[in-house]
């Protein structure tokens, strides 16, 4: 694709990482490895270029980018796909953990709100639910993340629930998961724990996670890679993507996507079209619930893994929408 453009068109999609590619890389990198993450901003890039007249309203460009974005994510991902929350700079070690003791959707608008900085309204149209829903969503998942990490800050002082300390210091020696929601069950059920003074908002928490930096081999693989189908069941009357799901119903397990150089060739799964108990149908319903066991790297690599690691099943009003 990339060597039948125009050198015009060319440059035009170089423009384009450079104006939207660290914020698109950053969103696709909290789900996808690095690589992955890359080829997901490049493919959005060409589908963005090559049918950016789909949306007229100026108002929706920004959401429509992310949604395309968030359509090759889905694309590239893989079954045991794993992101990462990490970031370079002046941060908590404690705040990709608070993130990822989140339910998977709540997490997502949350990041998508505040270090991204959509509305409700944009989010809204990108994942098809009404603007009052996505706030309600937002606002539990910024009340989640302000009540663990005030638990978590209590815990660690002199007067801290010893439960919670105690279970802080199985996640120390075996972070991961698993360890995690144990963590997240106690301070759901410790009015000690629930009563522990926030002393911070999720916004400013948030703000204090950086961008991710956008690699310099991004131009390299523009060059493999594919927009999406010009038409067909990948596209919404409105001109957007339809939205796949990133979490695997019922612990089912999901099959494995087509490759980034593919392109897709079933209708993708909105949604809306959920079947209870199987998989999400589309390409990117990343069956990555599980603990990813990797005995062979070293115990800073293994450890990085564990803590981006998938979360348990989410929140069911996203999980059980409206069905056509």
């Amino acid at each position: 694709m990339w060597r039948t453009l125009s050198d015009d068109a060319r440059q035009a999609i170089r423009d384009l990482c450079d104006k939207h590619g660290a914020r698109l890389y950053d969103y696709c990198r909290t789900e996808l490895a690095a690589g992955d993450a890359e080829q997901a901003v490049a493919g959005a890039a060409m589908t963005t270029h090559l049918y950016a007249d789909r949306v007229v309203d100026p108002a929706l460009r920004r959401p429509w980018l992310y949604a395309v974005a968030r359509a090759h994510r889905a694309v590239v991902a893989k079954p045991a796909s794993i992101g990462s929350w990490s970031r370079p700079g002046r941060m908590s070690e404690l705040l990709p953990e608070a993130l990822l003791s989140l339910e998977r959707p709540q997490r997502e608008l949350l990041d998508l709100s505040v270090r991204h900085g959509l509305a409700d309204h944009e989010l809204s149209v990108i994942f098809e639910l009404p603007p009052a829903e996505v706030h309600t969503i937002v606002a539990q998942a910024a009340a989640g993340l302000e009540e663990w990490f005030a638990a978590i800050i209590a815990a660690r002082s002199r007067d801290g629930c010893p439960d919670l300390t105690a279970r802080m210091a199985e996640w120390v020696a075996a972070p991961g998961r698993r360890a995690r929601a144990r963590i997240g069950r106690h301070i759901q059920s410790c009015a000690t724990c629930r009563a522990a003074p926030r002393t911070m908002t999720a916004g400013t928490l948030l703000r204090r996670l950086p961008i991710a930096a956008l690699p310099g081999t991004l131009p390299n693989r523009l060059a493999s890679a594919q927009p999406l189908p010009g038409e067909g069941p990948l596209w919404r009357a409105d001109g957007f993507p339809v939205q796949v799901r990133t979490l695997v119903e019922n612990g089912s397990s999901s099959p494995a996507p087509p490759g980034a150089d593919a392109t897709p060739s079933v209708p993708v799964a909105g949604p809306t079209t959920a079947t209870p108990g199987k998989p999400w149908s589309a390409a990117g319903a990343a069956a990555a619930d599980q603990e990813h066991p990797d005995h062979q790297h070293s115990g800073h690599e293994r450890s990085e893994r564990e803590r981006s690691g998938r979360e348990q099943p989410a929140d069911q009003r996203l999980a059980a929408q409206r069905q056509p």
